[in-house]
């Protein structure tokens, strides 16, 4: 699920020391996109057959689930071979889900793009210094929340998942 107005680039990074609690339904992992796009997570990157899913999910909890399309579907200029059946430019979709390794960090991350094709300008990718940022941010809260009696369990409404 993802905030029913988002879109843009999506980052899912494993990182068990700063990540959030792993939250399950039924078999699955469900992960709480927050509204930036990037969510740290304590889950393990997995390989083999992912079975993902993707919604949108209402300020209300409703959830509509987005289909998943691949930036390649689509003719351009440049384009050698062009698909016959190319999508509609305006399908609301998520867009190329792939895994990938920071050599720096060596952190594990999924990364996909939500959004119109015929709007989006940048392909799955957000410059370093952005994630940094908010990794520091979450470092910083998760030291002080660890020391704090209340519960961090995210608001539904206020977040998303995704769903391998």
């Amino acid at each position: 699920m993802i905030p029913e107005d988002f879109k843009g680039v999506v980052y899912v990074i494993y990182d068990k020391q700063i990540g959030d609690p792993k939250v399950f339904e039924e078999l699955s992992r469900v992960y709480n996109i927050p509204n930036t796009g990037v969510l740290f997570t304590q889950f393990e990157q997995t390989s083999g057959i992912h079975h993902r899913k993707f919604f949108y999910v209402t300020k209300n909890g409703k959830r509509k689930e987005l289909g998943v399309l691949d930036y390649r579907d689509f003719n351009e200029e440049y384009t050698n071979n062009p698909k016959i059946n190319e999508p509609p430019r305006d399908s609301l979709a998520v867009f190329t889900p792939e895994i990938s390794v920071d050599v720096g960090t060596k952190y594990y991350y999924t990364t996909f793009t939500v959004g119109q094709y015929q709007h989006i300008k940048v392909w799955n990718f957000l410059y370093p210094d952005v994630i940094d940022s908010l990794r520091k941010v979450k470092a910083i809260s998760s030291r002080t929340s660890s020391h704090s009696p209340q519960s961090t369990a995210p608001n539904p409404q206020h977040t998303a998942s995704h769903i391998p």
